[in-house]
């Protein structure tokens, strides 16, 4: 993993564990709210892992198998974020408000990893 990937996965995972401690002071079952931080979060870090090895295999394609290729990848991390949010909505035991804020903690982490 690159530096910046790794930055931003510890920023991701610090914002997560921000999210989850303030999250329990509001959260009506707190396991279930602990369930989908996590959750959300863990899909944001695979999600991330997945963007930085698509860009590292398209930088040496020609630009048209590249273009095609990181498609593909965008359309599998989309994927990833819709079955989790679905199976948060199927599973009572997900929080599903827990899992939104684990997969939206990659914006704000990229403007602080940048930042820092």
């Amino acid at each position: 993993m690159s530096d910046t990937c790794k930055k931003l996965s510890t920023v991701i995972a610090v914002l997560g564990l921000i999210a989850l401690v303030v999250g329990l002071f509001f959260a009506g079952n707190k396991i279930y709210w602990i369930v989908g931080i996590v959750l959300g979060t863990v899909a944001s870090l695979i999600k991330v892992y997945m963007l930085e090895r698509t860009l590292d295999k398209a930088v040496d394609m020609d630009p048209k198998n590249a273009n095609n290729y990181t498609r593909a990848n965008y359309t599998m991390r989309l994927v990833v974020s819709v079955v989790i949010v679905v199976l948060a909505c199927i599973v009572e035991q997900i929080n599903v408000v827990g899992v939104l804020i684990g997969l939206l903690l990659v914006q704000p982490a990229a403007y602080i990893t940048n930042f820092i």
